[in-house]
């Protein structure tokens, strides 16, 4: 359904599920060889609950690890970022969720429809910059 809503309200920029190679990994896809780059928001990102207290336990799968290697070198983390939620972006535990690059305002708007068709779990995490082309800053 999040799909059609996008769709509907136009002017998609790109837009990919997040699986394996967390939303880290994805949204550096969309930017690839592009002249453009991301500023992702470690304090908007939905969470789901119990995650942090699963994480303190030890539960953290393999591919955390080998995607923070092989992602962070294309990030800049600002000392701000919270630091559990930089963590999980890297985590490939992700199951198809969409991250979808839209103007602002037509974001907004999808922010709402989902939000009144009863979404949970969605947010506006960040925003496209003409500086940094093909990085992430994590803010």
């Amino acid at each position: 359904r999040a799909s059609e809503i996008a769709q509907d309200l136009g002017s998609v920029s790109a837009c990919t599920d997040i699986t394996g190679f967390g939303l880290i990994g994805h949204a550096l896809e969309m930017i690839k060889d592009s002249e453009t780059g991301f500023i992702i928001d470690s304090h908007a990102l939905p969470i789901i609950d119990g995650t942090k207290e699963l994480a303190m336990e030890g539960f953290l799968p393999g591919g955390l690890y080998r995607n923070k290697k092989f992602y962070l070198p294309h990030t800049e983390i600002v000392a701000s970022a919270d630091e559990f939620a930089v963590e999980c972006l890297f985590d490939p535990q992700t199951s198809g969720g969409l991250f979808i690059s839209l103007p602002l305002k037509q974001a907004q708007e999808m922010l709402r429809v989902l939000q009144d068709e009863g979404f949970t779990g969605v947010a506006i995490v960040g925003s496209v910059t003409d500086n940094n082309a093909g990085r992430i800053k994590i803010i």
